[in-house]
């Protein structure tokens, strides 16, 4: 880990203008440094193919763990394809790869993804948003299904809730502190995440920082849905997009729309190789974020 504790991407980053702070969940507020939760993701989603299938899965997914595979968060898997697309700044198709890391030649990649391609043009890709989308991707590669990735991770959620001891969560010792002096300052303190309410209330508990929060958007299928929620938050608390302060550790899933829309952005960079070209300041733990809203919030 770098000895900076945070990196100002855009220069015209300011706190001056923020009124409401909205926060990821997993991998932000907390992380689990093991990656239990993506391991059991990936155990679970074994369970609905056959044996050979099965162990070639987890064969599959192992390589991954052991970042033998070029299945990285920050990029999308093509299942047309069975290439890995690896992305510019500004998520256009810059480089495919072979599952087996070989990189397909330009020329190749050019004809099915044109000079100046977005990944918006290819609906179908599978995203490595988080750490939840790398099993997502292998398991595609062996035919599973939303329907799976879903009942797989709902499953994980309630492994996590039931049996805590086995994915402990790691958290900043003045976590509780910084929540009430933003509290107290008059900050509306949100939470936006693809979790369950209750999953979501559960962490928050478990934290002890449930109290200071004045909205959870459980289940919020972002970045699908993301435009919808952002456009509610600021109607409901009578805000611009320019109040906002939105922190996660993905940019695809948590960023990228926030930007778009005149959010400031916070990257929670749990996992390096993401495209940054949305993103107003980076820092590499919880620790770093409280460090610079400390830096800048006391310059007014």
């Amino acid at each position: 880990m770098t000895s900076v504790p945070y990196e100002i991407l855009n220069s015209e980053f300011t706190l001056k203008s923020v009124k409401a702070l909205i926060f990821d969940l997993d991998d932000t507020l907390y992380f689990i440094p093991s990656g239990a939760q993506f391991l059991r993701y990936g155990e679970h989603l074994s369970e609905f193919l056959s044996e050979p299938q099965k162990e070639a899965y987890l064969n599959e997914f192992k390589k991954t763990v052991e970042n033998d595979s070029p299945l990285k968060v920050g990029r999308a898997y093509d299942p047309e394809t069975s290439w890995i697309l690896e992305f510019d700044d500004h998520w256009g198709i810059q480089n495919a790869y072979q599952l087996d890391g070989a990189l397909v030649p330009m020329e190749t990649m050019r004809k099915h993804y044109p000079e100046g391609s977005s990944m918006d043009l290819f609906p179908n890709l599978i995203h490595l948003s988080s750490g939840w989308g790398v099993p997502s991707a292998v398991g595609r590669m062996f035919g599973l299904t939303r329907e799976h990735f879903r009942s797989a991770y709902l499953a994980t959620r309630e492994d996590m809730v039931k049996h805590p001891e086995e994915f402990p969560l790691v958290v900043p010792a003045e976590i509780q502190s910084f929540f009430k002096r933003c509290y107290d300052q008059g900050y509306r303190l949100m939470i936006m995440t693809n979790s369950g309410l209750g999953e979501a209330e559960e962490v928050l508990t478990r934290i002890g920082i449930s109290s200071f929060f004045c909205s959870i958007y459980p289940e919020a299928r972002k970045p699908n849905y993301s435009f919808k929620i952002f456009q509610e938050i600021v109607e409901k608390n009578d805000l611009d997009y320019s109040n906002l302060l939105v922190i996660g550790d993905s940019v695809y899933n948590d960023l990228r729309q926030a930007k778009s829309l005149d959010a400031q952005t916070v990257l929670i960079e749990r996992f390096p190789d993401q495209p940054l070209g949305m993103v107003d300041v980076r820092v590499w733990d919880m620790e770093g974020f409280i460090q610079l809203w400390e830096k800048l919030s006391s310059q007014f």
